[in-house]
């Protein structure tokens, strides 16, 4: 997944390439990507869903993510992928 954070590029495929600052700014990125996801299908803010839920939550009802957020098919996808390999506690 590809965006553009003050005109620097960057790329989740190449996440392991770069040095620890570029890596910060893309777990960072991706991580608010995730919590906007989560806050659209979360149904208790305060209670916290798990990654596999929100998952199964966003797939079962996408239009409600197509409604609120502007993120395509291809992009949720990249996130719940870099999520799971980055972030597997949540």
């Amino acid at each position: 997944m590809l965006f553009d954070i003050d005109g620097i590029e960057y790329n989740t495929d190449d996440y392991e390439q770069y040095d620890m600052y570029k890596q910060s700014v893309v777990r960072n990125v991706m991580y608010k990507a995730y919590r906007s996801l989560r806050s659209v299908v979360s149904d208790n803010k305060c209670q916290g869903l798990k990654q596999k839920e929100v998952k199964e939550k966003i797939n079962n009802n996408r239009s409600q993510v197509y409604q609120l957020l502007s993120f395509t098919d291809e992009e949720i996808n990249s996130i719940f992928i870099f999520i799971e390999k980055y972030f597997p506690r949540i």
